[in-house]
């Protein structure tokens, strides 16, 4: 378990939790495509604002990536392995979200982000996302401690033939949640 903190960094070469609770408390910059990591059973925390500077951010492993800051630039994030990816913030990112395997939750609002779903993600949340296309896996609402909520798309939804729908219904009245 670890917390670092202090002045900005540019990172190189991503960040991987093997075990436990892990904390950063410090602005990143990334210096190229990155992958931040979670093994089974560990938990990453970043805090504070990232910065794509036009890179492609992983989110990968099996554990939990919780992103608690915001997410700038023009460069996109994509989730892969097992794991639960968290978004929280108001994210202004403009690449793509890709969702290639586990659980990406979007709590926060990123419009301006076109999110395209495999066969083997899942997308959920109370958020907001741009566009939405899936071409198979699992698109759903609410989060871990909400179970019911609104997934809001801002632009198209394009789901086919092998994505499972899975509304979280809370009574008969429309946009309850």
């Amino acid at each position: 378990t670890y917390t670092v903190g202090g002045n900005p960094i540019t990172l190189v070469n991503g960040i991987t939790a093997n075990a436990g609770t892990h904390a950063v408390n410090i602005i990143i910059r990334l210096g190229a495509p990155q992958t931040f990591t979670s093994d089974t059973g560990a938990t990453l925390c970043v805090n504070i604002a990232i910065s794509n500077n036009g890179n492609l951010l992983t989110l990968g492993g099996n554990g939990t990536n919780i992103i608690l800051g915001l997410i700038t630039g023009n460069g996109g994030l994509t989730k892969e392995g097992l794991g639960l990816a968290l978004l929280f913030s108001s994210n202004n990112y403009t690449g793509a979200t890709t969702i290639n395997g586990g659980l990406l939750l979007i709590d926060g609002s990123q419009p301006n982000s076109a999110v395209s779903l495999t066969t083997t993600g899942a997308l959920g949340g109370t958020g907001t996302t741009g566009a939405v296309t899936a071409t198979g896996g699992v698109l759903t609402a609410g989060t871990l401690t909400a179970p019911t909520g609104v997934l809001n798309v801002h632009g198209n939804l394009l789901l086919n033939s092998t994505t499972a729908f899975t509304p979280k219904l809370n009574g008969n009245t429309a946009g309850s949640g």
